[in-house]
């Protein structure tokens, strides 16, 4: 009996000595789980929240970024751009991304946002429009000046044929069309006819809208760019309105929410 009171005695731990085995135990735990909060956390809740619902946004697809662009939410904007590329470049139903909303909106500081981590400026929603398209139809040359700074390709044409030159036209945005003429080199990146095309349509719609001062700009540009490889004049259309028709440029009904 003496024996075995004696062993059990001997046997129990201190209180001291527990407390400083689990502190011993514990404190590289906590010094690596705060390690990776402060490093990782931002990013890893803003995926985690950019993640699409269930709810009526998720069946449009509209992420927390989209939210936050359409809202004009800067901060919330920064804060789920951090969650990478993916999530910035992701499209909604009509195929657009946060890039395209900002533009839309005319919200220059967000797109400067989105296009800091890693939005892409040549992105085509379903219906072939480019936030370089919405920037020109909303007549914001800032944003315009931005995005062709950025890398964006003022060539490429939406599903109803048409580039940037003729929404800025159609927006009757003369600054938007001088950004795109001394920004984008058209006749060494454009096909002849193509751009043309585009040029005398243009010219159809600033007659259609009597604007003077864009007529002016390209019969200028015409002058000073097509004309050094080509012998062409956009004169033929200044004074014959009788065969020019309004130029529609089409907008999807479900812009307001986010779905353009």
């Amino acid at each position: 009996m003496r024996s075995q009171y004696k062993d059990k005695k001997h046997s129990k731990t201190s209180p001291i000595s527990t407390f400083f085995y689990t502190k011993k135990m514990l404190l590289p735990t906590v010094v690596l789980f705060l390690f990776f909060v402060v490093i990782f956390s931002d990013n890893i809740k803003a995926q985690i929240v950019s993640i699409i619902s269930e709810d009526g946004d998720g069946i449009v697809g509209i992420t927390s970024l989209m939210n936050a662009t359409i809202n004009e939410d800067v901060q919330a904007v920064k804060f789920f751009a951090k969650s990478g590329v993916v999530v910035v470049n992701q499209k909604n139903i009509g195929g657009a991304t946060a890039l395209h909303i900002a533009a839309r909106n005319g919200n220059v500081e967000i797109a400067q946002i989105l296009i800091e981590n890693g939005a892409n400026v040549n992105i085509s929603d379903n219906e072939g429009w480019t936030p370089l398209m919405r920037a020109a139809l909303g007549g914001n040359s800032e944003l315009i000046k931005i995005l062709l700074n950025a890398g964006a390709d003022a060539k490429k044409m939406n599903s109803l044929g048409e580039t940037a030159i003729i929404h800025s036209v159609s927006s009757e945005c003369l600054d938007c069309l001088e950004q795109l003429f001394s920004r984008y080199n058209f006749t060494e990146n454009t096909n002849f006819d193509v751009l043309k095309n585009q040029l005398e349509l243009a010219m159809v719609i600033a007659n259609n809208k009597n604007n003077t001062e864009i007529q002016a700009l390209l019969r200028e540009y015409v002058s000073g760019e097509m004309a050094k490889n080509k012998s062409y004049s956009l004169t033929n259309l200044d004074n014959d309105k009788s065969n020019t028709t309004e130029m529609p440029v089409m907008i999807n009904e479900n812009v307001n929410n986010g779905v353009v």
